[in-house]
């Protein structure tokens, strides 16, 4: 009759024949992954499931292919017509055939991250991100993994054997362990040095954030890695290390130099930041410097890029652009910034000149506005006049030492 579904009566697991709605019905099956290490794992058509928690499904009968977190596949499982599992006995990683519950069982397989200097490591889509500090006791399925250490998507593939060793390309020299359930990353010697510049960096999602006035030693897993040096907005540009050993980047970007060695070297674009005239003891651009006196005006060297200026109360609050140019660029309706397309950013209204117009407006007469004005500068003069003699009787070597976030400068 037309309109009506029809099929096998055998096919036990649909419903509606004769009629103008078919209904399908899974047959119920049961998946308990946790004998292993990757965080999901799934069958073809089924989506990713969480690796922590036992799965009770209703699956049609017919092939699927497992994965956790593989490059290929790790195997084709069936759902009998029975609602029992099947497999190639082969798959000795699995159990459950002839039953309706199957059960991963990873190989068990070691991580020796320590030989590098990123502060993560992962096997892309299996393991997450892993403390590079701490060798990692896995147990995987056989197949094909990527491998990444914040460097860009992948550094390699390594495949754990059906006979629980691990495997790799043997041009990746920065692996050992190869024939082994040992794997070891070496990471290649390189040398950042951020002095030329005043900000904190990074290489974002490898390495922790390291002082402008230390000269970095690291130990890099060829790849594509991002720089950051605290700034908010698009980021300075990839750096690349090379199975070589050696740095590349667009040379394009010339505050970096280097290229073709295996030391990179920042230089900053002088700039200043003149924030005496606010109230403030203190501002930072927040990720990329300590707290500065905003007694001075302070100079800095800066990468091109977007920055955010706070003050500790956080009253003062807002983002500037250090252009490519060594000039500075912000939103005009900023009305307390001067300095827009020249190197020195002024924060905060001239108290002069608002003293200026109070004495031309009131001739001799000061108001009682002006007198609190003049009264604040003076007792910030005599505090500050203070400030210095207690400083100067200090030793000298604990000047400039912090206590407990506050600075007593030289």
């Amino acid at each position: 009759m037309a309109g009506m579904v029809d099929y096998d009566p055998a096919l036990t697991y649909l419903s509606g024949r004769g009629t103008s709605a078919l209904a399908l019905h899974g047959l119920p099956v049961t998946v308990d992954p946790r004998g292993q290490s990757s965080e999901q794992w799934g069958f073809s058509g089924t989506g990713w499931h969480v690796s922590g928690e036992v799965a009770s499904l209703r699956l049609l009968p017919g092939d699927y292919v497992l994965t956790t977190g593989s490059v290929a596949g790790q195997g084709v499982v069936t759902v009998t017509p029975a609602g029992i599992f099947d497999y190639d006995p082969g798959l000795t990683y699995l159990s459950g055939w002839g039953t309706s519950t199957l059960a991963l069982h990873g190989l068990p397989v070691t991580v020796d991250p320590r030989g590098q200097s990123s502060q993560s490591w992962g096997l892309f889509w299996a393991t997450g991100w892993l403390d590079s500090g701490e060798v990692a006791s896995l147990r995987l399925l056989p197949g094909d993994y990527l491998l990444s250490t914040g460097g860009g998507w992948a550094q390699g593939t390594v495949t754990v054997t059906r006979a629980g060793t691990v495997d790799y390309d043997p041009g990746l020299t920065y692996l050992s362990g190869r024939g082994t359930s040992t794997l070891v990353l070496h990471g290649l010697p390189v040398v950042v040095d951020p002095r030329g510049q005043s900000a904190y960096w990074a290489f974002e999602g490898a390495t922790v954030p390291v002082s402008p006035g230390e000269v970095a030693s690291l130990r890099l897993l060829p790849g594509v890695y991002q720089l950051w040096t605290g700034i908010v907005g698009p980021r300075q540009g990839v750096v690349t290390v090379t199975p070589g050993g050696t740095f590349d980047f667009d040379p394009g970007l010339t505050y970096l130099s280097g290229r073709g060695t295996s030391t990179l070297a920042l230089h900053g674009l002088p700039v200043a930041i003149d924030a005496t005239r606010l109230s403030a003891q203190a501002f930072a651009l927040a990720g990329a410097t300590s707290w500065l006196d905003a007694w001075v005006v302070q100079s800095l060297r800066l990468l091109p890029g977007q920055y955010r200026f706070q003050t500790p109360a956080a009253d003062v609050d807002f983002v500037l652009t250090v252009t490519p140019a060594g000039t500075f660029d912000y939103d005009p309706a900023l009305t307390y910034l001067s300095g827009r397309g020249t190197s020195m950013l002024i924060v905060g209204p001239s108290s002069r000149t608002a003293l200026s117009g109070q004495v031309s407006k009131h001739g001799s007469q000061l108001s009682d506005v002006t007198a609190l004005v003049l009264l604040a500068v003076l007792i910030s003069a005599g505090w500050r006049a203070r400030r210095a003699r207690a400083r100067d009787a200090l030793p000298s070597a604990a000047r400039g030492h912090r206590f407990w976030g506050s600075t007593v400068r030289a």
